[in-house]
């Protein structure tokens, strides 16, 4: 992983109103690199919250209570965003009729290019792809993965689902053929033999499992609350649409179908529509941060559901 020098890591939050006497906000303290994960946490310890609503570069951040009447919310941040300053708006709605408005600021690093990787796929495998249906295969995977259900469905921390060599991290930059497309790779490239069993990487809904032209047999699961893990290249699906799996469980096998120059497995994860680092998922951070007042989150008893 890339390391940030000390002036980078500065966390910025800057409180622009006086806030409510026994307000406490908390935000992950990460990174704040773009395509990581940010987190907060919003809780008063004298006054009931009935509500939150956020807004951060640009676009609406969806708050979900827990208990002891805490809310949280969970926010990507767009790998191809620039690098710089950006407010943090937060409106409280207080169950007697009170509200707070509040306004941070977070110092957001950007990403750069350090590691481009030239691809040449096989002429067989592209000879129906072109600039058109690759953009709109992605315009099909975002209209998926932009839905936000209530409830969650994920416990404790999201697991690697297959074992092998990771030959591709999360931000180096690809160009495909020559500039048929470029772009940051949003996920790890697992290598493994052909017919390798995928699991699920945490419990959720599987809410696609078709193949596609670039990406090839997909699995997208759909884990509650904006979070979903993607699955690409698969030589075949092994559950179905609306199927509910558990965390460890069979999906599909490993292969190279789409445009794939070997077998492997594409595997990726979204946060409020936005494709994020999956190490803050794998190493359970997130569920760490925002339920350490609870026991591990879900109980795996649970399962999810």
């Amino acid at each position: 992983m890339k390391k940030l020098n000390l002036f980078n890591l500065v966390f910025l939050v800057l409180f622009f109103q006086k806030t409510a006497i026994g307000l406490d906000v908390k935000f992950f303290k990460d990174k704040f690199l773009t395509g990581k994960t940010l987190a907060g946490l919003v809780k008063d310890k004298n006054k009931e919250i009935s509500d939150v609503q956020g807004n951060f570069m640009g676009a609406a951040v969806d708050f979900f209570p827990g208990d002891d009447g805490r809310f949280y919310c969970i926010k990507g941040i767009n790998i191809y965003a620039k690098g710089g300053e950006y407010p943090f708006l937060l409106n409280i709605q207080y169950k007697n009729g009170e509200k707070e408005a509040i306004e941070y600021k977070f110092l957001i690093e950007g990403r750069k290019i350090e590691k481009k990787e030239e691809i040449k796929i096989p002429d067989k495998k592209i000879k129906d792809i072109t600039k058109e249906n690759l953009a709109n295969e992605d315009v099909y995977i975002s209209n998926i993965i932009k839905q936000v259900t209530e409830k969650r469905m994920w416990w404790s921390n999201f697991i690697m689902p297959v074992e092998g060599v990771i030959t591709s991290s999360f931000d180096s930059f690809r160009s495909i053929n020559n500039g048929l497309t470029n772009f940051f790779h949003l996920g790890l490239d697992i290598a493994c033999p052909e017919g390798t069993q995928i699991k699920a990487s945490n419990c959720g809904e599987a809410v696609l499992t078709e193949k596609l032209i670039s990406r090839g047999n997909t699995v997208i699961i759909n884990h509650g609350q904006g979070i979903f893990s993607v699955y690409y290249h698969l030589s075949k699906v092994e559950v179905k649409e609306k199927d509910f799996v558990k965390k460890g469980d069979l999906i599909g096998l490993a292969g190279q179908t789409g445009m794939s120059t070997g077998p492997h497995l594409h595997f990726g994860i979204f946060a409020n529509r936005t494709a994020v680092d999956p190490e803050d998922w794998l190493q359970g951070s997130i569920e760490k941060f925002i339920f350490d007042h609870e026991t591990a989150g879900l109980k795996e008893s649970e399962n999810g559901r």
